[in-house]
């Protein structure tokens, strides 16, 4: 256990040190760390439910964005609070149904929003 504790530090070294050089955004970054908090949290939850992800596939032809399920407001909120206050708010019930948020193009122009976690961390 304790090598993979060791294993588990050097690898968050590294992501802390070389994350942001990699790509990575900070939205995506809170995102992994509340899922995580979610994941410790509340035991029905599936960490693989939400996905942290940003991507862009706009082109020429439209917009296509997604990005993490979890706003960084949100993030934030569900790293603030304990993992009583989580399951007595209703975060835990909440989080499995929360869907990336999807910027694309809507009927007519311009962009029609779907999914994100307004609401969840209250």
């Amino acid at each position: 256990m304790k090598r993979f504790s060791s294993s588990l530090i050097v690898a968050a070294a590294i992501f802390v040190t070389y994350g942001a050089s990699a790509g990575f955004r900070e939205d995506e970054v809170e995102c992994e760390e509340a899922v995580a908090r979610l994941a410790k949290c509340c035991p029905s939850f599936d960490p693989r439910a939400l996905e942290c992800s940003y991507y862009d596939h706009s082109g020429s032809c439209g917009i296509d964005v997604q990005y993490p399920a979890l706003d960084e407001a949100t993030s934030k909120c569900i790293l603030a609070l304990d993992c009583g206050s989580l399951e007595q708010s209703g975060v835990c019930e909440r989080a499995r149904d929360v869907q990336p948020r999807h910027d694309g193009d809507a009927d007519g122009g311009g962009v029609l929003s779907t999914g994100g976690s307004a609401g969840l961390c209250r």
